[in-house]
C-alpha cells in the first residue's frame, strides 16, 4: 500500500502526466501510447514490478526497487508498435504494444486479479525464472541443452521460412525450442503469438511483434513432452 500511496502523491503533484488504470490479462498484448519526449512509470496496485523486457534499440528501462515502479524512455521514433513485457513481483506477465508521440508522460497502474491461486502462483514464477535464464544465455536449472533432432516438430506458421536457427532446452515435463528468426523478406513480419499456440504448446514469448526487412528476434516456444 506504501508504494501506492508514493505514487498517488507523485500523480498528484505531476497533475499533467496521464494515469491510466490497466487490468492485467495474461491473454492479450494491450496497445498503449507512451510520451516520446518525457519518461513514463509504470507501476502496479499493492504489488511491485519485478522485471520489464523491452527492446534497448527503442527503449530505456530503469527498475525503482524502492518505489517497485519501471520508468521507461523512448529513445527514438518507433515506425511500428513495439512488444514491451511487464512482469510483476506476483509473477504475472502483462504484455504492451507501444506506440510514441509527443503528449504528456503516461502514468500506467496495473491491476492484478483479487486472487491468484498458489500452484498458478509458483508455475508462473519458475516460467519467469527459466525465461531470464535462457534469454541471459544461460541453461535454466533442470533442462539439457541439445540440437534440433529429426523427431522434433514444431509448427510457427508464416515464420517458417524465416527460421534461421533452432536450439532445444529439454526438461522434465516441457522441451523449450529457442528460435532465431530474421525477416528475409521487404515487407513487415508479423510474429503473432496466438497462431503458435496450439494444445500442446505452454507458452510463446517473443522480443518483438513486428519485424522490418533483415531484422532479427529470438522466439520462445514452451512444448509439452510426450
Amino acid at each position: 500500500m506504501k508504494y501506492l500511496i508514493a505514487i498517488l502523491l507523485a500523480c498528484t503533484t505531476l497533475s499533467a502526466e496521464e494515469a491510466i488504470e490497466v487490468a492485467i490479462n495474461e491473454r492479450s498484448a494491450l496497445s498503449i501510447t507512451l510520451s516520446s519526449t518525457l519518461h513514463n512509470r509504470i507501476a502496479v496496485i499493492d504489488g511491485s514490478v519485478e522485471t520489464l523486457i523491452a527492446n534497448p534499440h527503442y527503449f530505456n528501462v530503469d527498475i525503482m526497487s524502492k518505489l517497485g515502479q519501471a520508468v521507461i524512455t523512448v529513445l527514438r521514433p518507433l515506425e511500428s508498435p513495439q512488444l514491451l513485457s511487464v512482469v510483476t513481483s506476483s509473477g504475472l506477465v502483462q504484455d504492451f504494444l507501444v506506440t510514441a508521440s509527443e503528449k504528456e508522460p503516461a502514468v500506467i497502474f496495473l491491476k492484478e486479479p483479487e486472487e491468484i491461486e498458489e500452484i498458478a502462483l509458483q508455475h508462473s514464477l519458475a516460467n519467469i525464472e527459466t525465461l531470464s535464464e535462457i534469454l541471459d544465455g544461460k541453461i535454466p536449472h533442470g533442462y539439457g541443452k541439445r540440437s534440433f533432432l529429426p523427431h522434433d516438430s514444431i509448427e510457427v506458421g508464416n515464420l517458417n521460412d524465416h527460421i534461421q536457427h533452432v536450439g532445444v532446452f529439454e526438461g522434465a515435463l516441457e522441451n523449450i525450442y529457442v528460435l532465431d528468426i530474421r525477416n528475409n523478406s521487404v515487407s513487415v513480419l508479423i510474429v503473432d503469438k496466438e497462431r503458435i499456440k496450439t494444445s500442446e504448446i505452454n507458452w510463446v514469448f517473443s522480443t518483438k511483434s513486428e519485424l522490418e526487412e533483415d531484422e532479427v528476434t529470438t522466439l520462445l516456444i514452451s512444448k509439452r513432452r510426450e
